[in-house]
């Protein structure tokens, strides 16, 4: 994860659970995400967070420095989005098919991890390097290729078989 230097965006990620929210801010120039933690259903106090982090990135750059807020939508929901864009927050919300994740074995997963990947992903997503189609649009991995029908159904008896009775029609009596 590298830093630019000419990105004056603070980015912050918010990993929302019943108990606890945390916060994650990577500040302008700094490769390093650091970690507030909120009580979890404490909007007033998240703003609080959000308001410090904001006056922190501000001193170190030297001028007023815009945040941008993400969460993956789950158990709170779009309540959240909407109570921070009342407030002038820069708000993303994000699903979480959104994330690429290695596949190819189990992964740790844990709440800083994740805010470090939405973090980063927000940052990719300002910076214009995710790809989002259009409405309408169809993705670049299947935008080459013609599309085929269906696959044939494999043949076989559709219902389990019972004895004494015929599956195909052709088929003889069952004695």
């Amino acid at each position: 994860m590298t830093a630019t230097s000419h990105d004056p965006r603070c980015y912050v990620a918010l990993e929302l659970s019943q108990a606890k929210w945390l916060v994650g801010a990577l500040l302008p120039g700094r490769a390093k995400i650091i970690l507030h933690t909120v009580r979890g259903g404490d909007a007033a106090g998240l703003v609080e967070v959000l308001d410090r982090v904001s006056a922190r990135a501000s001193n170190e750059v030297g001028t007023q420095v815009p945040l941008s807020v993400c969460y993956e939508i789950g158990y709170d929901g779009f309540w959240l989005a909407r109570y921070l864009i009342d407030r002038g927050i820069d708000m993303h919300v994000l699903d979480s098919s959104s994330f690429r994740v290695s596949r190819r074995g189990r992964r740790a997963k844990t709440d800083r991890i994740d805010v470090e990947a939405m973090a980063v992903t927000l940052r990719a997503f300002m910076a214009g390097d995710i790809w989002r189609p259009a409405p309408g649009q169809p993705s670049p991995r299947s935008a080459g290729r013609p599309r085929s029908a269906a696959p044939a159904r494999a043949p076989g008896p559709q219902r389990p078989r019972k004895p004494g009775r015929r599956i195909w029609a052709d088929a003889p009596p069952a004695p």
